[in-house]
């Protein structure tokens, strides 16, 4: 499974365009958010690895820029511009969100796949994983699902176990417990995100 990516356009053409482009190049691309209210929500599911956020949003009071110092301050994670034109003023603010860069439209699927693919290497590259962070810290990463689910992993329960207590499908957990695991910087095997679960979450 590719990155998941967050899409924040309020063209509804385009975003689908970019949704389609991001499925054939691999990526995990997010239902798109047309609007900043739509944005905001998205942010707040906290589930996933990088944004694509239109700097104009059609030009109504708030625009991508407003939508990056949101995620910003309340979930930090790379993400990149996307722009039909700007004047200089508009520029001058978008720099100071820290954009991983800027993708101006109309853009190639070409295009898209090495903006991003360069992004999320720099973004590694700057932003090391801090091993020993506290696992306080890290589950506040955590969308409010993922904990319950964390909390179901560490009690040993399986999949399709969880997807019964919860109600949704297999596939759907097995995308959550994708999502944890990255956010937790947990590589390996199935039982790595169970031990890691015992160790730090069995007793929350």
């Amino acid at each position: 499974m590719g990155h998941r990516i967050l899409i924040v356009e309020d063209e509804v053409i385009i975003a689908e365009d970019i949704f389609l482009n991001l499925e054939r190049l691999g990526y995990s691309p997010l239902n798109p958010a047309i609007s900043y209210n739509r944005a905001l929500k998205a942010i707040e599911q906290k589930n996933f690895d990088f944004a694509l956020l239109d700097i104009n949003l059609g030009g109504k009071s708030r625009t991508g820029i407003d939508v990056a110092h949101h995620l910003n301050k309340t979930f930090p994670k790379p993400f990149v511009f996307l722009t039909s034109y700007s004047d200089s003023d508009t520029l001058e603010l978008a720099k100071k969100t820290s954009p991983y860069g800027f993708l101006v439209k109309p853009f190639k699927k070409e295009d898209l796949h090495s903006t991003i693919e360069v992004a999320m290497s720099n973004y590694k590259r700057f932003n090391p994983p801090n091993k020993s962070q506290d696992p306080a810290v890290i589950l506040e990463t955590l969308s409010n699902t993922e904990k319950i689910i964390l909390r179901y992993i560490a009690q040993g329960k399986t999949t399709p176990e969880i997807a019964i207590l919860l109600n949704v499908s297999k596939n759907t957990v097995k995308n959550h417990r994708h999502n944890i695991s990255q956010k937790l910087e947990i590589s390996g095997t199935t039982n790595s995100l169970v031990t890691w679960a015992m160790q730090n979450y069995l007793s929350k």
